[in-house]
């Protein structure tokens, strides 16, 4: 009795150890591949944050053009570079400005950004109204 079950137990077989290594690698490459889209997403969200971090200082700094020299600059500097770890970023900037309707001190601005990721245009847009209001 002591001889059979010796006999039996002598180890894995080729295919269950194959088996074994084909579920462990379609396990690895599962957690590699949502690694590399968390990547993706994450630098898309870097870009997002940096472009309305531009598209506030923008507006800011018109709003404060407005009330020092009591004029909109209508020309602004097309691209923006921006430093993003070890990749420059160029953000295309458009602006329109309008004076709304039956209000001459107030004016609405309209403020996009756009860059390229992967291949693609992303855009992201703000809108503000300036007011040129004097403290009395």
């Amino acid at each position: 009795m002591r001889r059979s079950a010796l006999k039996n137990n002598r180890g894995f077989t080729f295919v269950e150890v194959m088996l074994a290594v084909a579920i462990l690698s379609a396990g690895i490459v599962g957690v590699f591949r949502s690694y590399l889209i968390s990547l993706d997403r994450m630098t898309l969200l870097t870009n997002r944050l940096n472009a309305t971090i531009v598209l506030d200082n923008q507006i800011t700094s018109m709003e404060r053009t407005l009330r020092a020299f009591n004029a909109l600059p209508f020309e602004l500097d097309p691209v923006e570079k921006v430093q993003v770890g070890a990749k420059l970023v160029e953000f295309n900037k458009q602006v329109d400005i309008s004076q709304v309707a039956e209000l001459q001190d107030i004016f609405e601005l309209n403020l996009t950004l756009s860059w390229t990721e992967k291949g693609r245009e992303v855009r992201l847009n703000r809108s503000a109204y300036l007011s040129n209001f004097k403290d009395q």
